[in-house]
Order: structure tokens, then sequence, then C-alpha cells
């Protein structure tokens, strides 16, 4: 009798300490998750005042990390809900907002040495970022090959809408000449490299122009390079 109610006293034990050790680890995972969530509030609002995000709206999102990070506290639905951006519209119209800006505008921004929101024309830097690297290829007019007029040509007809001649000396006739302090966005930049009106490129910003060169195929260079420089004969404007 005296053992039988020793083992009961022992099972009574083992079953009060298992209730115990399982209660300490619920209100442990609870104090972990709500830890976790104010861990995931307090930055979340931080990156709100920090970028001034307005209110999200509920879309389905792609984003396998947005979709599995925490979801044991917090339900699919409000993970798929994206920040939204917001998009109110620069007072100066010839800048956009920066919260518009993609990241192609601060690639651009940081090689042109410009500020992003100056960089409003995309369709330009889409084509630009298409055809950086393409090789030199005189009498080229493909994305396998292609010379300076011929760049300059595909360019201005795919983003200006505007119909250049063939050869750089005829774009050079064709175009109103202008001084080099009234050079803007998509104005063509003439050169003198091998006698005459030999080379041609388009102007963006700060000095910069795009162009195929002979060498690197199409890339940027700056009329402040002394090569460029040497060589640079004016500047004209076409379709406007």
């Amino acid at each position: 009798m005296n053992n039988l109610r020793f083992k009961y006293f022992i099972v009574l034990i083992v079953f009060f300490v298992h209730q115990g050790y399982a209660q300490s680890n619920k209100a442990s995972r609870n104090i972990n998750e709500l830890n976790f969530i104010e861990d995931i509030q307090l930055v979340q609002k931080g990156v709100n005042k920090k970028m001034g995000f307005l209110n999200p709206i509920k879309a389905k999102s792609n984003n396998n990390f947005e979709n599995n990070a925490g979801n044991s506290s917090k339900t699919q639905q409000e993970y798929n809900t994206p920040i939204i951006i917001s998009t109110v519209a620069s007072s100066n119209p010839t800048e956009k907002n920066i919260e518009l800006c993609t990241s192609r505008n601060f690639k651009f921004g940081q090689v042109l040495n410009i500020e992003v929101e100056k960089l409003t024309n995309d369709s330009l830097y889409q084509f630009i970022e298409k055809w950086l690297g393409t090789p030199y290829h005189f009498g080229g007019t493909s994305n396998t090959g292609i010379d300076c007029s011929g760049f300059t040509g595909i360019l201005h007809k795919s983003v200006f809408k505007t119909v250049l001649p063939r050869m750089a000396k005829d774009q050079y006739v064709a175009s109103k000449k202008i001084e080099q302090a009234e050079m803007k966005e998509g104005d063509l930049v003439f050169f003198n490299t091998r006698g005459g009106v030999s080379h041609v490129g388009v102007y963006l910003h700060n000095g910069y122009f795009v162009h195929a060169s002979t060498k690197y195929g199409v890339m940027i260079s700056s009329l402040n390079e002394g090569y460029y420089n040497q060589r640079f004969i004016g500047a004209g404007r076409v379709g406007g």
C-alpha cells in the first residue's frame, strides 16, 4: 500500500512539473511573438517616418520574402499589403518628385552628376541603358554593331520621333546651330576626328553625351575630356 501511494505521489509530481513547463513555454512563446511584432512595428514606423510613405493600399505582392517573414504573428493578407509612395507632383514642370524616381534615374544621376529629379525623359535613359556597350561597327544599325550616326539616328527616331539623315556631316547640315551654353538634352554634338564632321553624339546633361565610339562602342563621355574637347566642332538642334 505504501509503495502504491509513493508511485501515485511521483506521478502527480511529474504531471504538475510537466504542466508548469508547458505553461512556461507558452508564456515564453507569447512574449517572443509580442517582441517580434513590436520590433516589426518599430522598424515599419522608422521606415515610414524616414521615407515619407503614405498609407498602404491592399494589393497582392509577389515578393516571397514579404510573404514569409513573420507569418507566425501576422496574417498573409497583412504581409501582402505593399506600401506605396507619394505621387505628389513637383512644383517644377521640368523635374519629377524624387519619390517617383526609378533605379535608372539614380544610376544615370550619378553618372551625369545631376539631381535625379531632373532626369524626366524615362524613354531616353531606357533606350541608352539598352544600347550601352553595343560594339562599334562602321555602317552598322543594329545592337550587334552600330556606328555613331546610326546610333544618333535610331535614338532620335525612337525617343524624339525625329528622322535624321544617315551621315554625321548631313546631320550637321540639317541641324540648327546653337551655342554650347544653350545645349539641352537631345541636342546633337559634332566632332572632327578624321577631318571635317566625322563624329556625332547626343547631348545629355552637365557636359555629358552618349555616342558610339570606335574603341568602346556605345558609351557616355564628357565634353571636358581632352580628346573630345579638342575635337568639338559645335552643337545642333533638330526637330524644334
